[in-house]
């Protein structure tokens, strides 16, 4: 009886430890997070080029869904694996706010992914400008955490 009581206990403790999200030093988040925008601005970057140029007819409507497809699910991994991990004590703000703007980018590129796949050409250039501006906001949340 005792033996299976243990069995279980290392077996409940595995479990448990399996489900806490790890939680990196300061200055180790810090660089995550840093890397994980630099990484979704270049999705951005990718959705906002690929609408410009789908516009102007240089791409063929597959190709840009495609492309905008990858983007939205490259975005969505980083976002995954930022959220995967515990912010440390004292940036629980600066993690809202990394977050926040990820959340924002995969709104757009999800956006833009739609517009594509209607071929709502109308809609590329408004949308052109919101993920240039997001980029750039990115970008600046990235280079603040440096």
């Amino acid at each position: 009886m005792n033996l299976s009581r243990l069995a279980a206990g290392l077996l409940l403790g595995f479990l448990a430890a399996g489900c806490v999200p790890s939680t990196p030093t300061p200055s180790d988040w810090t660089g995550q997070a840093s890397r994980a925008l630099d990484s979704v601005a270049g999705e951005v970057a990718t959705a906002r080029i690929v609408l410009r140029e789908h516009r102007q007819d240089d791409l063929l409507g597959k190709a840009a869904v495609v492309m905008l497809v990858d983007a939205e699910e490259s975005l969505g991994k980083t976002s995954d694996d930022l959220a995967s991990t515990q912010a440390p004590r004292g940036r629980a703000r600066q993690y809202d706010k990394v977050t926040s703007e990820i959340d924002e980018a995969s709104s757009l590129v999800t956006e833009a992914r739609a517009a594509a796949v209607a071929n709502d050409d109308t809609s590329f250039p408004d949308l052109e400008a919101k993920l240039r501006r997001e980029e750039k906001d990115l970008k600046d949340l990235a280079g603040a955490l440096r």
